[in-house]
């Protein structure tokens, strides 16, 4: 349109047409955010208007239904970029909503709804990836513990006294363990800490650390006259190359039957190789 100003021709209506396709590849082929949609139908009406007169071959009433049409067709532009951009954002709503919902249902799926803490259907998995990524010699540490006269605390104080005070144990081993650590719930009042690069002493002091903090949590039970909750644990460590999880949470279980054996309340190290076990 520049260049048409210096032109004489009768013809200069036709390249209007060619301005009407400029304006729609604007906004439907290129699709600007909506303020940019504004200015920029803005600016191309300003320059289009401003050319066009500076042509003179467009009398008044001609003049009039250029910026008519012009102003129209930027009117249904813009209101249609508005609720593609509206449409856009609604649908990137969505999408990042039911990726998030999708993730909170596998967090859900893998976490025990009591205590909050990993359930068995997650042990595969982290299982795996923790001899996946274990190297070399690294040894990976399985500590399994039961809540001492359990059966009793609940016959005494009542089932939801009980889940209560699985849920305090769960908190006091998650907040005692590092973040390294995954702790599940490996079955009723059992649960089982997982964590790689620990060497078999390493495991043994964790295990005693759990050990004490449930006991230093005094929660009364009325089933030991005037005692309080405490727990057996069973700890095991092993190269992860030469052990599978199987083998390993055996080797903690046969430590942990062995700690109940001793008393209960006490903390044994399975050794390796063999079911003996060494008390803490």
């Amino acid at each position: 349109m520049a260049v048409a100003t210096q032109s004489t021709s009768p013809y200069l209506f036709v390249y209007q047409n060619g301005n009407s396709a400029a304006f729609l590849f604007f906004v439907i082929a290129l699709r600007p955010r909506f303020l940019a949609v504004l200015a920029g139908l803005a600016l191309m009406c300003a320059s289009h208007f401003t050319t066009t007169h500076l042509t003179g071959a467009f009398d008044d009433v001609t003049y009039s239904g250029i910026i008519t049409f012009y102003l129209t067709l930027s009117i249904f532009l813009a209101v249609s970029a508005y609720f593609l951009e509206q449409k856009d954002r609604q649908n990137f709503l969505n999408q990042l909503r039911g990726t998030l919902l999708c993730q909170q249902l596998e967090r859900n799926a893998e976490r025990d709804e009591l205590t909050g803490l990993l359930n068995r259907r997650s042990l595969v998995r982290i299982g795996g990836m923790l001899w996946n990524d274990a190297s070399g010699q690294t040894a990976i540490s399985a500590i399994l513990l039961d809540i001492d006269h359990f059966k009793r605390f609940n016959d005494v104080h009542g089932h939801i006294e009980g889940d209560a005070c699985i849920r305090t144990v769960s908190q006091c081993i998650r907040a005692t363990v590092d973040e390294a650590a995954f702790v599940f719930r490996f079955g009723g009042e059992e649960i089982l800490v997982l964590a790689a690069g620990r060497e078999p002493l390493q495991a043994l002091a964790m295990a005693e650390r759990i050990r004490t903090a449930i006991e230093g949590l005094r929660i009364t039970h009325r089933g030991l006259g005037d005692g309080c909750v405490t727990a057996s644990l069973g700890a095991a460590s092993a190269i992860a190359a030469e052990t599978t999880l199987e083998r390993l949470l055996q080797k903690a279980d046969d430590a942990l039957y062995e700690a109940k054996r001793l008393g209960r309340n006490t903390v044994v190290l399975a050794k390796d190789p063999g079911p003996d076990a060494q008390v803490a």
